[in-house]
């Protein structure tokens, strides 16, 4: 079902228009309570011609979640269709729980995480090919409670040189606080994946463990990424063989994973408080700034503080790691806040000279009606617009109400494409 709209506003319990400019919000799918999956909990990726890609905790034929497409209209006028790439069968592979990742060739990677027959999987689904019109699942990895590499894998992976896969789970290990791992494909057709444990979280040390959100890479293969409390660089060994060495780069409540942009500079943001303290859930977008000497101390910069209480314009809880646009922007989602008080996508631009005032900009506030409510992320599109979730809202073309949305946000600078 595709819904737009342009704002909305609530008066005596109805939905109306209201005159101000905004961004045009596409509802392009409404999800079912059916073997088609509903209720998402994190976004999309959008693949090369166009088609998105998501992952379902709930639905499948097994009922515990599945990896989705969806596809454009191939006609004007046409609605968005989705299709099942996979099911998760909860017996051997758990259920979906994470945003994926889109590897060269349309190839996608995403985990399982913990339940109560196993301890979570990394998985690779293969688009078809030749005759084979089915996509091709393959447990890369099988965490298990009694191995010390971890269990339940919990960022999103990441891909490095070699074709390796990057991951972080959000317990076990020596100290049951996770772990951050490392797959590496098999030497020929047919083989099996290897696994290594690159660092072991440990809370007497401060670095808090059970990471989640998304893992960055830089081009030296330093990785980059979130715990509970903070975030961290893990540098590769000096020498072959050696071990991999953690930095806390900054302690936050609660941060959401890392994007890396120019310069080694790195964006987030963290669902509660400041880099100080806060005593309210408002959460805020961070930078830091890497040190112009070796050995040097990374600098915290608060760019906003998000204030959006019940009915107000700004969002509250950003849960989902921001999207790097041209020209510096940062786009991304707040679960609640907003003028419905169901979440916000944002925009967030930089200041004209350096040192200057970022400004934020909430493009779109939710309503938990037919555009959905509660927002899990955004991806940028190579149309310049952005696509993403909701978890709950929407009306599927069975009349089902509240099942989570897929949108897409036509932003102003691409209105005239359309």
């Amino acid at each position: 079902m595709r819904i737009t709209t342009t704002a909305l506003t609530l008066s005596a319990g109805l939905l109306c228009s209201l005159a101000l400019p905004a961004q045009t919000l596409n509802t392009l799918y409404s999800f079912d309570h059916n073997e088609l999956g509903y209720q998402p909990r994190s976004g999309v990726v959008v693949g090369s011609g166009g088609e998105l890609y998501g992952a379902l905790p709930s639905g499948g034929a097994y009922g515990e979640g599945l990896v989705f497409e969806l596809a454009p209209p191939s006609s004007q006028g046409a609605l968005w269709s989705e299709v099942v790439l996979h099911s998760f069968d909860p017996s051997s592979e758990g259920g979906c729980t994470t945003l994926l990742t889109l590897g060269p060739s349309g190839v996608l990677y995403g985990v399982t995480g913990y339940n109560l027959n196993n301890g979570g999987t990394v998985f690779q689904l293969t688009p078809p090919q030749g005759s084979n019109t089915h996509w091709h699942e393959a447990t890369l990895q099988a965490f298990s409670s009694s191995n010390s590499g971890g269990v339940g894998p919990a960022a999103t992976p990441v891909l490095g040189p070699h074709s390796a896969i990057y991951g972080t789970t959000g317990a076990g290990g020596t100290y049951d606080n996770g772990t951050v791992y490392r797959l590496l494909p098999p030497n020929g057709q047919g083989g099996a994946w290897s696994g290594e444990t690159l660092y072991t979280f440990n809370y007497h040390v401060g670095d808090f463990g059970s990471s989640t959100g998304t893992l960055a890479m830089d081009d030296r293969g330093a990785l980059y990424g979130a715990t509970m409390g903070t975030v961290f660089q893990l540098a590769p060994p000096m020498t072959p063989g050696g071990p991999w060495v953690e930095k806390i780069l900054a302690g936050l409540y609660y941060p959401n994973g890392v994007v890396l942009g120019p310069n080694g500079v790195l964006y987030g943001t963290a669902s509660e408080g400041t880099l100080g303290s806060c005593n309210s859930a408002c959460g805020s977008v961070f930078q830091l700034t890497p040190p112009t000497a070796p050995g040097g101390a990374w600098t915290e910069t608060l760019l906003h503080l998000f204030t959006g209480g019940n009915y107000t314009e700004d969002g509250n809880q950003p849960d989902s790691t921001p999207v790097l646009g041209p020209n510096g922007v940062l786009y991304g989602t707040t679960y609640s806040g907003g003028l419905y008080n169901w979440g916000t996508v944002y925009e967030l631009l930089p200041p004209s000279s350096p040192g200057g005032t970022w400004t934020e900009v909430t493009l779109y506030s939710f309503t938990d009606g037919p555009d959905g409510g509660e927002p899990m992320g955004v991806a940028l599109g190579q149309d310049g617009n952005l696509y993403g979730t909701t978890f709950i809202g929407g009306v599927s073309p069975h009349g089902i109400l509240n099942q989570g949305t897929v949108f897409e946000l036509v932003l102003p600078q691409n209105a005239n494409n359309r």
